[in-house]
């Protein structure tokens, strides 16, 4: 038994290893704009710096509770952005702390620049979204979040490190 759980350590560890190696090698891209990206396989462009620009719809704006960050309990900003092209992305817009007011989103044309991100997968034992319209997930998942918003959403999520007018300065960005 002991001889099997050290093998599994090392298989994990190779595993980690190929991870990390991925999210350099992509991270050490450069930005590309997100509307020529082909996002229909997340995962080969997960981790990679990307731009979008467009016009936020706030009325869709949502938040990710159970975060935490630095020690501080908070959830994320998530507000999806039309782009020119009529389909639109969700950008991570930042973190805020529980006893914080999510502020509103930037209005007019705006620039974003991050990294790309995929679903989050629902981890065992974490709670289900119920149906209908929601304003508050559990976790990033875009499939659960195109039922409720109306422009085709792309496949992946921008984590925005960079806004064109600023953001509000009440959003920390998400580390």
């Amino acid at each position: 038994l002991m001889v099997y759980l050290s093998l599994w350590q090392f298989h994990r560890l190779d595993e980690r290893k190929t991870f990390n190696s991925e999210v350099r090698e992509r991270s050490s891209l450069g930005i590309v704009d997100i509307s020529t990206l082909d996002t229909s396989d997340p995962s080969s462009v997960e981790w990679r710096p990307a731009g979008a620009k467009g016009t936020y719809i706030p009325d869709e704006q949502v938040l990710i509770l159970n975060r935490s960050q630095g020690g501080v309990a908070g959830m994320n900003v998530l507000t999806p952005l039309q782009l020119a092209d009529g389909r639109a992305v969700i950008i991570n817009r930042g973190f805020i702390a529980l006893s914080a007011t999510p502020p509103p989103a930037p209005a007019g044309v705006v620039k974003v620049v991050g990294v790309l991100r995929s679903t989050e997968e629902r981890s065992t034992g974490q709670a289900r979204e119920v149906s209908g319209e929601l304003t508050e997930f559990f976790r990033l998942d875009i499939d659960r979040l195109r039922q409720q918003i109306e422009p085709e959403l792309l496949a992946v999520a921008l984590v925005a490190e960079v806004s064109e007018p600023a953001d509000s300065s009440t959003l920390l960005p998400v580390s």
